[in-house]
């Protein structure tokens, strides 16, 4: 049993999601804060990520892991170790924006005579957001730009690369960068943020 307190200003609990992660718990948990139930996880040797936004308030709060030796998974996850259960990896707090862009996929699919390649990006977000995505060359020139309005599962056609671009050899690769920026209203104010990736 793990129990510790530990304190949020007022902007950290009225402006951002409040996010727990568990980078490794072995064998299952289940959490507590404020002696509420919140989750329980049984993935050991990976993160485990928990909203805890409606758990906490400012000031002092507390939270409470149960650790568990054995647990569903403990024989599929059968390794040659010695069994020291408990929290071996960091625990932290996250504080994201209450808009955000929660999910990326890249993909870039070359027709079969590699003639075109379409670049594209499925996105997720927790609300609709507006968006400008940029696909950038590596001397930071342009090679195509979208500005959009994303809802929860949207997906982004950015670009049809031609021939010249994709036929690159081994001492010449072509890098890409892609560049979005998001724009929202909070409490009256425009926030405008930019992610490289």
């Amino acid at each position: 049993l793990y129990r510790r307190t530990f304190n949020l200003s007022e902007k950290q609990t009225s402006e951002k999601d409040v996010i727990i992660n568990f980078e490794g718990v072995d064998s299952c948990f289940y959490l507590f804060i404020n002696g509420k139930f919140v989750g329980y996880s049984q993935v050991s040797h990976m993160t485990s990520e928990v909203n805890i936004t409606k758990y906490v308030h400012c000031g002092i709060n507390e939270i409470t892991v149960l650790v568990l030796k054995w647990g569903v998974a403990t024989y599929l996850e059968d390794q040659d170790m010695f069994r020291s259960s408990g929290i071996f990896r960091e625990v932290y707090l996250l504080f994201r924006d209450k808009k955000r862009i929660t999910d990326v996929f890249v993909k870039c699919e070359p027709a079969d005579d590699f003639s075109i390649a379409e670049f594209s990006v499925a996105l997720q977000s927790n609300s609709q957001l507006d968006i400008t995505a940029s696909l950038l060359d590596d001397k930071n020139n342009i090679i195509s730009s979208k500005k959009e309005t994303i809802t929860q599962e949207s997906e982004l056609l950015l670009a049809k690369l031609i021939k010249q671009l994709l036929q690159k050899t081994a001492s010449s690769v072509m890098t890409v960068n892609l560049v979005w920026a998001k724009t929202f209203q909070m409490n009256g104010n425009r926030i405008f943020t930019t992610v490289n990736w």
